[in-house]
């Protein structure tokens, strides 16, 4: 079975087993669901109009008030982490192994995949990129479906990366940050 605290917290649960739903609002659409962490009012309680496949969505842990709480399309979104109020909260439609931390950070994500982003509003842009780490207040970049990137610093005063095959050693200094990142 599942564990639910609070006014309607899993409340459509049919076959859903093994969930720790606490909060006002909580994990209300889904119905099949399993293994999943959601604490928070109104996390992961958005519109799920599309279908069925994404109300089986399992395997996720969400914690802050709003969390994954956007509308969920018909694609199952599975083994994500969104911590801090409304992260995570986009239409999601497929992501799968997100880690979002931090108010607002990947707020736009639907399908991306294998993103890390650390700190307020970090990767809030993104929607469909994959592979992606972003660390820093606002660190974000303007490509909403980029992928591979590495971004770190505060917003304007960020500084980037693409990683991949046969990259190398980068460099950055400024007034306030000195960042060394090394990618193989």
């Amino acid at each position: 079975g599942s564990t639910a605290i609070g006014y309607k917290a899993g409340e459509a649960l049919t076959t859903g087993q093994g969930n720790v739903i606490i909060g006002k609002g909580a994990m209300t659409k889904t119905t099949g669901g399993g293994e999943s962490v959601c604490i928070g009012v109104n996390v992961m309680g958005g519109d799920w109009p599309s279908g069925t496949t994404s109300r089986a969505a399992g395997g996720n842990v969400f914690i802050g008030y709003g969390a994954a709480n956007g509308e969920w399309a018909d694609a199952n979104t599975t083994r994500n982490v969104g911590i801090g109020k409304y992260s995570m909260q986009g239409n999601l439609n497929g992501a799968v192994n997100d880690t979002c931390v931090g108010q607002e950070s990947g707020k736009s994500i639907t399908s991306g995949a294998n993103n890390t982003f650390l700190g307020y509003r970090a990767g809030d842009t993104t929607s469909d990129g994959n592979s992606n780490t972003f660390v820093g207040s606002d660190c974000d970049t303007d490509d909403s479906g980029g992928n591979t990137r590495l971004e770190s610093g505060y917003g304007p005063f960020r500084r980037g990366l693409n990683c991949g095959y046969k990259t190398g050693f980068w460099e950055s200094t400024n007034r306030h940050h000195q960042q060394y990142f090394l990618c193989w």
